[in-house]
């Protein structure tokens, strides 16, 4: 009698494991963020994006905990704002690099030290991405990623240009 409980329960027990690890938020499916990376590549490519910021925290800069998102935008110590990014040879490079990144969604997040704000005609933010300091970690709108690709070294380029 008892061994009529416990197949029910074990297969009830996959199901909800199975059932959490899909749950993590801060997780999506590569393709998908990989997907959203392209579509702000196309917003700027086709003018959808009017304005873009910069932002940075010196990667000497030790502070007590990770940096995260929100921590950055209330805290960097350096901010470049592009008014008119439409039809710029600067951002047509921009577009291109972000379709040649790479991502892959990790669960854990990172110390961020730079991001890129995207905002419409109506100054409404569009996306984001936000990099560590070494530009191999960081997140897509919300979704933690990893990444590779000419991304970052266009940033940190740019940044250091404009200082």
């Amino acid at each position: 009698m008892r061994s009529k409980h416990i197949v029910p329960l074990v297969a009830l027990g996959m199901v909800l494991f199975v059932f959490a690890k899909t749950m993590n938020s801060s997780q999506e499916p590569a393709s998908l963020v990989e997907m959203r990376l392209h579509s702000l590549a196309a917003s700027v490519t086709n003018g959808s994006v009017s304005k873009i910021e910069m932002l940075q925290i010196p990667p000497d800069i030790e502070t007590r905990i990770g940096i995260t998102p929100e921590m950055l935008e209330k805290q960097a110590y350096y901010k470049l704002t592009f008014q008119q990014v439409r039809g710029s040879p600067l951002f047509s490079k921009l577009a291109s690099a972000m379709k040649s990144a790479s991502v892959s969604p990790r669960a854990e997040g990172a110390d961020l030290r730079w991001g890129i704000f995207f905002y419409s005609d109506e100054g409404k933010r569009v996306g984001a991405i936000y990099f560590n300091a070494r530009g191999t970690r960081g997140y897509v709108d919300e979704t933690s990623v990893s990444f590779t690709g000419g991304l970052f070294p266009w940033v940190e380029g740019t940044f250091s240009n404009w200082l």
